[in-house]
């Protein structure tokens, strides 16, 4: 059998993703990397994945840091928050959401860039892309009300070769959500089983 060392009491653990690189913090999360304190989301779930509440999810306008211009695809809670659930999951590279959100979610995406939303690479300007809209995901706060987690365009379309992109949001899912790596990407996020929550 192997003996813990019991260096790390919690189990807890944190991820700062960004570009070039990034920090994996053990027994906690290191503040100091942070341009404000934690926001945290309750889990949905007692065990298993880290399972969330997502009540909206809307689309703004590029650079809106605050996402106060943002508008709803139009969807009820119960259509994401189905089967395994919304998961916050680092193992899984891309973001992925129900199918059954498919339409709302191009029609508005289009309405807002212009362009046709599609997994294709497909060739983007830089004009096009300047008015890429940020997704935002509207989650369910440890003290109850909403909490917002911006995805920037930066973080959901990649180059993947000479003018040609592709966009890392998957409209697959049966069931539930996957928000993976590049939801994460420019944030601080903790996994805390101890308390039941994770922060951003």
């Amino acid at each position: 059998a192997v003996k813990s060392a019991s260096l790390i009491t919690s189990k807890q653990f944190a991820l700062c993703f960004m570009k070039g690189g990034g920090i994996m913090s053990l027994g906690g999360a290191e503040p100091k990397i942070q341009k404000e304190p934690m926001t945290f989301v309750p889990l949905a779930k007692p065990g298993g994945w880290y399972t969330v509440r997502l009540l909206d999810l809307r689309m703004g306008g590029a650079n809106d840091a605050d996402a106060s211009g943002s508008e709803s695809i139009g969807v009820s809670q119960a259509t994401y928050n189905t089967g395994k659930g919304v998961i916050v999951d680092s193992g899984t590279t891309d973001t992925y959401l129900p199918t059954a959100i498919a339409s709302q979610f191009k029609k508005l995406f289009k309405d807002l860039s212009g362009v046709t939303f599609s997994n294709a690479n497909i060739p983007l300007t830089v004009e096009q892309l300047a008015h890429m809209p940020d997704v935002v995901f509207v989650l369910q706060g440890y003290d109850g009300n909403p909490f917002e987690v911006v995805m920037p365009w930066t973080s959901y379309i990649d180059k993947v070769g000479q003018g040609k992109f592709a966009f890392r949001i998957y409209l697959t899912e049966g069931s539930g959500a996957v928000l993976g790596a590049n939801f994460m990407n420019g944030y601080n996020v903790i996994f805390d089983k101890d308390q039941q929550r994770v922060g951003f």
